[in-house]
């Protein structure tokens, strides 16, 4: 009965927080907490496995709504009754469930993407569902570097906090401007004593979580690190970019206050280019992307700046 209860009133919630602040990373959550939540309840009812079925499927299904609209502006009923096997009531349900929860706008029979400005970064709720697997695999690999008694910059982005996961048991003094990080790194904490978690001020942005601004750059321009672990929005044969220029800031701080540069990058990242340039590419820094022929000639162009390259396979 606790799990029904708490289950209805994650929803109203949802709804509710949806209304106010617009925010899709309050409803993506709850999405997920009923993909879990629901497993508890109902998988020890065999008389609802089908029930559970359903709703794992409907969650499945509109995440993957969700990515789609990440690379497309617009998703028509028809197509998606098409590409998900599903009716055109299932279809219905799916838009008004996204759209009550504030994740998509509403079309004439279609749903569309969320408007963001050139100058914001993108929802971290979008960012999160797409690539999952090659973000885990570039992560993973970024995490074995580490060695005792290193001092760390991480920056704000959905593979460095995927790499939070994957931080080994040492001796780390870690450098953050992003709260998920810091929230995740401060879980590992509590059975790795050692590890030290600092976070600079500045102002916090909705969209992604990350602190920017010129006090957080002035505050990570007093450390020196060994590592700056870093996102980008995109990259090309030589630079960086990023969409927030105040954002590009703390970064730029980062990379001129580490011995190296771990550059963490999906394949969708290189070819482009967003409105900041930051940096330019040279030898002290290491590119982690995943093998993809969309980033391979890229890859080695990037090569000739003395950065290296390291590409990863990732899990199927």
């Amino acid at each position: 009965f606790s799990l029904y209860l708490i289950f209805i009133v994650s929803d109203n919630y949802a709804i509710s927080l949806s209304h106010k602040s617009n925010n899709v990373n309050y409803n993506l959550f709850f999405l997920n907490f009923y993909y879990f939540s629901l497993y508890f309840l109902i998988s020890h009812d065999n008389e609802q496995q089908k029930s559970l079925e359903y709703f794992m499927h409907k969650i499945d299904r509109q995440r993957a709504m969700l990515a789609y609209l990440y690379e497309n502006p617009v998703l028509t009923i028809e197509d998606a009754m098409t590409v998900y096997d599903a009716s055109p009531a299932t279809v219905r349900r799916d838009f008004a469930q996204l759209i009550a929860k504030g994740m998509v706008m509403r079309g004439p029979n279609e749903i569309r993407r969320l408007d963001v400005d050139v100058g914001v970064d993108k929802p971290i709720a979008l960012r999160e569902i797409t690539f999952r697997p090659e973000k885990d695999a570039i992560a993973r690999q970024a995490a074995k570097l580490l060695r005792n008694e290193d001092v760390v910059f991480i920056d704000g982005g959905t593979t460095t906090q995927t790499m939070a996961k994957y931080m080994p048991a040492l001796n780390l003094k870690i450098v953050t401007t992003c709260i998920r990080i810091a929230e995740r790194l401060l879980e590992k904490s509590r059975n790795s004593p050692e590890l030290q978690v600092f976070m600079p001020g500045g102002i916090l942005s909705a969209q992604s979580y990350v602190l920017y601004g010129p006090q957080t750059a002035k505050h990570i321009e007093s450390y020196r690190a060994n590592w700056a672990f870093i996102g980008v929005d995109g990259i090309d044969d030589a630079n960086l970019y990023r969409v927030h220029e105040l954002i590009a800031g703390g970064q730029t701080a980062m990379i001129e206050n580490s011995e190296r540069i771990v550059l963490l990058a999906d394949h969708s990242k290189f070819g482009h280019r967003s409105m900041v340039r930051t940096v330019r590419l040279d030898k002290r820094f290491l590119i982690i992307t995943n093998e993809h022929e969309e980033n391979r000639e890229m890859s080695e162009r990037i090569r000739l700046t003395g950065a290296e390259v390291i590409v990863v396979k990732q899990d199927s």
